[in-house]
């Protein structure tokens, strides 16, 4: 009898390989943040700058301001703005009650303050009232040694 060849076994074929899984999409969420950022930056330094340039633009119009200060302190001490902007006074001693007068010209946003605390060694109580133009705009009382009655207000156009 004949035998019939036996198919010779070879080794079974590899398999293909796998086919390279597509690159993950870069995230750009660094560069995302720090392009927001900067325009943020941008528009916020725009900002203050168009502040400035309103705060500080003169204009003709002149404000009379009266600072105020009552109580039962006999003396307060006392620091107020004389330009509607950054120049005060101060006075370590001012009798009560107090009161001042300015005619503020020339500052389109003028920014009006006053505090006031009882005098050294005293303990009464101290109000600082501002009025604008004849009328009061702000009013503060604080009562006690060391406390600070502090009113502030801006005269927006």
């Amino acid at each position: 009898m004949t035998q019939s060849p036996q198919p010779q076994l070879q080794p079974p074929a590899p398999a293909p390989a796998p086919a390279p899984a597509p690159a993950p999409k870069k995230r750009r969420t660094l560069r995302t943040v720090l392009i927001i950022l900067g325009v943020l930056a941008v528009l916020g330094l725009g900002s203050c700058i168009a502040g400035v340039a309103v705060v500080g633009k003169k204009t003709n119009e002149t404000h009379t301001v009266t600072y105020k200060v009552t109580g039962t302190s006999q003396t307060a001490i006392l620091a107020y703005t004389t330009d509607g902007r950054t120049a005060t006074a101060q006075d370590a001693a001012a009798k009560v009650p107090f009161a001042k007068t300015l005619e503020i010209k020339g500052v389109l946003v003028p920014i009006f303050q006053i505090s006031a605390r009882a005098g050294i060694g005293q303990t009464g109580t101290v109000t600082c009232s501002i009025e604008v133009d004849g009328k009061e705009v702000k009013k503060e009382t604080a009562a006690g040694s060391g406390q600070l009655a502090n009113c502030s207000y801006t005269l927006t156009p």
